[in-house]
């Protein structure tokens, strides 16, 4: 796993596009998994701007996560969020999108259906975020390293964290879908993005280890091709002299 520590939020943003255009160089329908969130806000900012993310015209794009038992027209499925930050800036049409249904009668049927999407050719990049209590997508700690999509409940920290984007816990589904850890570990590569000094501690475990369940990000050091993208706010809790993965 190779870490790349950028001076600040703007550097990483930077860094970010410029791992994307790299991982996707030659590939004509390339297919790709984006987060949503904060952190990613940089990268699709720069995606937006100009002619950047012109690379991606033609690539479809698979839902890393969304709420569970919402309407699919509901203001808060990330779905709608993902196509009105990315897609409609880039023009790209919402059927590039192949996205989970938030209102699905079966949701464990729903989430085999999109199981099937996932692993059916690879995933040829994947864009994370990291949650403060490790998780990835919404596979929160407990997460089998090897776990496929399906139906989860949300944890506290989940939820807390959800809220900001709502105005409430309240308005947090309690359920929601995600791609599992063994369906990313599929992706041909893989980034995660971390910022903030918040972010430091979480972090620090994922980067150094042990591998555990517990923390689902540590699942990372056992992909493919994985790269960390961290600006040094939140590195500050690596120990002094503690090897960490090789960085530029």
């Amino acid at each position: 796993m190779k870490l790349i520590v950028a001076d600040d939020y703007e550097d990483l943003s930077r860094h970010a596009l410029a791992w994307l255009r790299g991982a996707l160089a030659g590939i004509d329908i390339p297919t790709v998994v984006l987060p949503t969130g904060n952190t990613p806000l940089g990268l699709y900012h720069n995606l937006a701007t100009g002619s950047k993310g012109q690379f991606l015209a033609n690539a479809r794009f698979i839902q890393l996560d969304e709420y569970q038992g919402i309407p699919r027209e509901d203001f808060r499925t990330l779905a709608g969020w993902f196509w009105r930050i990315l897609l409609n800036p880039l023009s790209i049409p919402k059927t590039a999108l192949i996205s989970f249904d938030s209102s699905a009668r079966d949701p464990d049927r729903e989430a085999v259906r999109m199981e099937a999407v996932a692993t059916k050719t690879d995933i040829d990049a994947c864009v994370l975020g990291l949650g403060l209590n490790g998780h990835l997508g919404f596979n929160e700690p407990g997460s089998d390293f090897a776990s496929q999509t399906r139906v989860v409940d949300l944890s506290a920290d989940s939820i807390k964290s959800n809220a900001a984007y709502w105005g409430d816990e309240a308005l947090v589904p309690r359920r929601a879908f995600t791609l599992g850890l063994g369906t990313l570990a599929t992706s041909r590569h893989t980034l995660l993005l971390v910022s903030g000094p918040h972010k430091a501690s979480i972090l620090a475990t994922a980067l150094i280890g042990p591998q555990t369940p517990e923390v689902p990000a540590t699942c990372l050091a056992s992909f493919r091709d994985a790269t960390v993208i961290a600006d040094r706010s939140a590195i500050g809790a690596m120990p002094r002299g503690r090897s960490r993965h090789p960085s530029n």
